[in-house]
């Protein structure tokens, strides 16, 4: 009970409590990580099911008597397979309640349902597949009935090769539907609900995670002791459209464990953003210091 972490699977759909994937503002950055939940974890190995109810958010405006809470609700099951590959399935079915409330008189409610699976396995030696497919049913806030879907597949590679600096090579790609009609009672736009899926550094903060498929590839080493770099390349469409691009990105990121305790960090980042026909291009230089206590 208490505030606290939930975070399912590669955080599809369950991973950051402020639902942007961003850092909160400085004076609540825990309430951007972290959930105001209650939790059940049920422990039958190799099967574990997580139980939780969440308040997401809670907004009271006292001079209009408006209600805007966000509730979030949810049961995950992972269950470890095992074998010679290593197998892990993992169903979930999530619920959010948005509250939305434009008057003392009217309270819409926004209710989306997301029933998902995720299998993981490692069928060679340093290589792991991954893919998670989730449905979204339920009612937007103008009383659209929802149909939206998502599709994920990733995949991770040891290389057996240059063993001193353990290169990683890893790709995925991403599908978010997006709502072709735009209008009627049907909506098929992706909910992004609370995903923390920390890809690309500056488009990650720039679309919403909807309507989108995105291809990435990168690859990571460690150069020398205690220092880690990683390079990748990301590609952005509109799910709805067949050649609608938004853009590529270019990453490096690379860190230093100064001490067990602190690490340090540069991010460098170029997006080249190609929408409604105009081709800018956004550069990024980022530094941290990231202490444990």
């Amino acid at each position: 009970i208490g505030r606290q972490p939930l975070v399912y699977g590669n955080a599809l759909i369950v991973g950051d409590g402020d639902g942007t994937g961003a850092v909160a503002a400085v004076a609540d950055i825990t309430g951007g990580i972290n959930f105001d939940a209650v939790k059940a974890v049920l422990d039958y190995d190799p099967l574990t099911i997580d139980i939780f109810a969440a308040k997401a958010n809670e907004d009271i405006n006292m001079a209009q008597n408006d209600d805007d809470d966000t509730d979030l609700y949810g049961i995950n099951a992972n269950l470890k397979v095992g074998g010679d590959m290593n197998v892990v399935l993992e169903g979930y079915l999530f619920a959010k309640m948005d509250r939305n409330s434009t008057s003392t008189a009217q309270v819409e409610t926004e209710k989306v349902y997301v029933p998902g699976l995720r299998v993981s396995l490692n069928p060679y030696e340093g290589l792991n597949l991954q893919a998670e497919a989730a449905y979204q049913t339920g009612s937007t806030a103008a009383n659209e009935t929802l149909g939206a879907y998502a599709f994920q597949t990733m995949a991770s590679f040891a290389l057996p090769v240059l063993k001193d600096i353990s290169p990683v090579l890893s790709a995925s790609y991403t599908y978010l539907s997006g709502d072709k009609n735009g209008t009627g009672d049907n909506n098929s736009a992706w909910d992004s609900m609370y995903y923390d899926q920390n890809a690309g550094r500056i488009f990650y903060n720039v679309y919403s995670f909807s309507d989108l498929k995105l291809a990435s590839v990168a690859l990571e080493a460690t150069p020398m002791e205690d220092v880690t770099a990683k390079l990748s390349l990301y590609s952005l469409q509109e799910a709805k459209g067949t050649s609608n691009e938004r853009g590529n990105e270019v990453d490096l990121d690379v860190s230093y464990a100064y001490t067990e305790d602190v690490t340090l960090g540069v991010s460098a980042g170029m997006f080249n953003s190609k929408v409604l026909g105009q081709d800018d291009t956004a550069t990024q230089l980022l530094s941290s210091v990231k202490v444990v206590f």
